[in-house]
C-alpha cells in the first residue's frame, strides 16, 4: 500500500508553543522501505505518528493509495506499530503477546482458535523464536523481545509497518544483527514499511529511500547513495557523517582552500569547504602551497581505517582516515607536524 502525505503542519501547544511539522509532503510507494532520519526534535516520530492515527495533524491530508485517512481512527487504519520499548504484555507468554491483536478483533472477523493457533505459530517461526512461544518477556534477550514484537505488528495482517526507533534500546552487536535480519524479513513480505532512527548507518544500511528531516521540515530524500554523495544542504552534510570545515575561496567553477595568511585572489569569494575524513590526503611534507599544517593530536589505528585527528596553527579540529597501507608508509605519530590536502569538497 502506498502512502501519500501532503502538506502536514502540526503544532503542539502545551507550554511554549512549537513546530513539530511545517508543510511536510512525502510520497511513499508500495512495498518501499522508508527510513525517516534526523536529530531529536527534527519531527519524524510525529510524522509516524500521524501516518498511524496516533496524533492528527492541523493541516495537510494523509492518503492510503487512493483513500484519504486523515481522521480515519488507529484502529480502522490496519498499521502494525513497532516501539522502542517493545511495549510486551509482562504476564502473557510470546504466544499470547502475539495473538493478542487476533483474539480482541470483532466477533464477525475473529479467526478460530485453531486458525490463531496455526498463524502464531507461523509468526514465531518466520522471526526465529521457534521453541520459545511459551516463554515470557523477561525470560528473554532484547533482541528476542524486540522479534516478538515485530511478529505481534505483523499478526493482523497490517497494511504498513511502522517502526519507531525499534533497535535503539540494543547495543550495537544486536542491532546490526536485527538490523540484517529486518531487512531481509522485508525484502520477504514487501510490506510498506516506515521506519524513525537518528542512526545514520541504520538508516544507509537498511533503507531504500531516506528522508533527512531537520526542524519540522524534510531537508532532503533520496536512495542513501545521492543522499550521503549529493547531499542537498549543509545540515545534511553534517549530520551524515563526520567532515572537516575548511576556509577556502571560489571563482567560477573553480575552488580551493585558502592558506593561513594567504590573500583572496582577485575576483573570488570566501566560502566555507566541506571535507570527509577518508577524502584529506596527509603529506609529510607541503606538497602545495595550499596545503594546510597541522599538528596530530590522536591516532586511533583499530578498524579498516586510521583515524587522525589533528590541529591546524590557529587551533581548529581537523581528522582524517587513512588506509593502513598509508598510515604504515607515512610512519605517523603523535605530535608529529604534516600537512593536508582535501582531494574533493562540497560547498554549500
Amino acid at each position: 500500500m502506498g502512502i501519500r502525505v501532503e502538506n502536514i503542519k502540526k503544532t503542539f501547544t502545551s507550554g511554549k508553543a512549537f513546530t513539530a511539522l511545517d508543510g511536510v509532503s512525502l510520497n511513499i510507494r508500495t512495498g518501499e522501505l522508508i527510513a525517516l532520519l534526523g536529530p531529536s526534535g527534527s519531527g519524524k516520530t510525529t510524522l509516524l505518528r500521524i501516518i498511524a492515527g496516533l496524533e492528527f495533524a492541523d493541516e495537510g491530508e494523509i492518503y492510503f493509495d487512493s483513500e484519504e485517512a486523515s481522521h480515519t481512527p488507529v484502529q480502522n487504519r490496519r498499521v502494525g506499530f513497532v516501539f522502542q520499548h517493545y511495549a510486551l504484555f509482562r504476564h502473557m507468554t510470546v504466544f499470547d503477546n502475539i495473538a493478542f491483536g487476533l483474539r480482541v478483533k470483532d466477533k464477525a472477523v475473529r479467526p478460530g482458535k485453531d486458525k490463531i493457533h496455526e498463524k502464531v505459530m507461523r509468526l514465531v517461526d518466520l522471526v526465529h523464536l521457534s521453541g520459545f512461544h511459551d516463554r515470557y518477556p523477561s525470560q528473554l534477550s532484547g533482541g528476542q523481545r524486540q522479534r516478538v514484537a515485530l511478529a505481534r505488528a505483523l499478526a493482523v495482517d497490517p497494511r504498513m509497518l511502522l517502526l519507531d526507533e525499534p533497535f535503539g534500546a540494543l547495543d550495537s552487536k544486536v542491532r546490526k544483527e536485527l538490523r540484517r535480519w529486518l531487512r531481509r524479513l522485508h525484502d520477504e513480505l514487501h510490506i510498506t514499511t516506515v521506519f524513525v532512527t537518528h542512526d545514520q548507518e541504520e538508516a544507509m544500511e537498511l533503507a531504500d529511500r531516506v528522508v533527512v528531516m531537520n526542524d519540522g521540515r524534510i531537508e532532503q530524500e533520496g536512495t542513501p547513495e545521492r543522499v550521503y554523495h549529493s547531499p542537498a544542504s549543509a545540515f545534511v552534510y553534517d549530520f551524515l557523517g563526520n567532515y572537516n570545515a575548511l576556509d577556502g575561496w571560489r571563482r567560477g567553477k573553480e575552488c580551493h582552500t585558502l592558506g593561513h595568511g594567504e590573500s583572496l585572489p582577485e575576483g573570488a569569494e570566501r566560502v566555507r569547504l566541506f571535507a570527509r575524513p577518508h577524502d584529506m590526503d596527509i603529506a609529510r611534507n607541503p606538497q602545495d602551497m595550499r596545503a594546510i599544517r597541522a599538528r596530530i593530536i590522536h591516532i586511533n589505528p583499530a578498524g579498516p581505517l586510521v583515524s587522525v585527528e589533528m590541529e591546524d596553527d590557529l587551533g581548529k579540529f581537523l581528522q582524517a582516515a587513512l588506509t593502513q597501507e598509508k598510515f604504515t608508509t607515512l610512519d605517523l605519530c603523535k605530535g608529529q607536524i604534516v600537512y593536508l590536502q582535501p582531494q574533493e569538497t562540497k560547498v554549500f
